[in-house]
């Protein structure tokens, strides 16, 4: 499958006008490709300004999202982070806001070519995932990571680790499934604790 085929799965990207595709969900693909889990406290407020691109001045022509990132980028500041995620972020971006298949932006045609902070070639979904599975502990943690903080209601920090990794053990006797993965963190020592807690508050 080339990057001109449709795939199945809806894109996760916020219209431009809320949020450029290759800056949603930042600070996950930091962590993905960086291999070192962030707790989300300690993630840093954007700039002022970041995600907001100028509207063309009248007569000019839209820009499309790998322009505009590429301008974004030009600040030194911004391109230390933009440089890992907007690889992954462009090269999703034949998928629409609400997941439909397209193949220009803003009248150009879609570019999803890119290199992966770990030199690996990707030109759209098809490549990403054989990318994104070339590591799959890195992916399974960030997963693993990722579902505990929505279950908790909070990031995380080093006393959570061994839950995590207990987590992913047991679900790798299962084969890593998402199912295996829930089940382990329903079961984990933080969200059990997180219950019990809410109980106590409540009968007081």
């Amino acid at each position: 499958m080339s990057a001109s085929t449709p795939s199945a799965g809806p894109r996760t990207r916020a219209p431009r006008s809320r949020q450029p595709a290759a800056s949603r969900s930042s600070s996950w693909r930091r962590e993905f490709r960086s291999c070192s889990p962030v707790a989300v406290s300690a993630v840093a407020a954007p700039l002022a300004g970041a995600g907001v691109f100028a509207e063309p001045a009248p007569g000019d022509a839209p820009k499309s999202m790998r322009e505009q990132m590429a301008e974004h980028r030009k600040n030194p500041v911004c391109a230390s982070c933009h440089k890992v995620m907007d690889p992954i972020g462009l090269s999703l971006d034949n998928f629409d806001v609400d997941g439909s298949w397209r193949t220009d932006d803003a009248g150009h045609a879609i570019d999803a070519t890119g290199e992966l902070v770990d030199g690996s070639k990707v030109d759209g979904v098809v490549t990403l995932r054989k990318a994104l599975m070339a590591h799959p502990d890195v992916f399974v943690r960030t997963m693993t990571e990722k579902l505990l903080i929505y279950a908790l209601g909070r990031g995380l920090d080093a006393r959570d680790m061994p839950a995590v990794r207990a987590i992913m053990r047991e679900g790798a006797a299962r084969e890593s499934r998402f199912s295996s993965l829930v089940f382990g963190i329903v079961h984990s020592t933080p969200f059990t604790m997180r219950l019990a807690q809410a109980e106590v508050r409540s009968e007081k």
